[in-house]
């Protein structure tokens, strides 16, 4: 799954709660694309292993859940995941572009992305993933 598609299913999220205008109309279709992907691509086998939507399946396939209630537990899952990302990455761009001699510092020292994370299971596991 593409950022872009994230990106544009957090958008359609936040255009569903607004007004319901030609942006909240439209939001309509990428929400319904969203319901799709979920419903046709969220099982055990295609989810990451450990990680609370692979557990929403499993929960499903040993009948301690509703299959037809899944989709709708995984999206209450991703939709606020993505509003909490968006919300932190504004927040860094904001508050960064006031002070870009610590984005440079950061930039340079390589603590934003990948590289700093731990590797271990333990990360893995307090941090699973969809």
């Amino acid at each position: 799954m593409a950022k872009t598609t994230c990106s544009k299913w957090a958008s359609a999220a936040f255009d569903m709660q607004g007004v319901q205008n030609q942006r909240g109309q439209a939001a309509r279709g990428v929400i319904a694309e969203m319901r799709d992907f979920i419903s046709k691509n969220a099982t055990t086998d295609t989810l990451k292993p450990g990680s609370w939507t692979h557990r929403i399946s499993e929960m499903t396939e040993r009948g301690e859940l509703d299959p037809e209630l899944a989709p709708f537990a995984i999206r209450d899952y991703i939709n606020p995941s993505l509003d909490t990302t968006i919300s932190a990455i504004g927040h860094l761009m904001y508050h960064a572009s006031f002070q870009p001699d610590i984005w440079e510092k950061n930039q340079q020292s390589a603590c934003i992305g990948e590289q700093r994370r731990p590797r271990g299971s333990a990360y893995r596991d307090a941090h699973p993933i969809l």
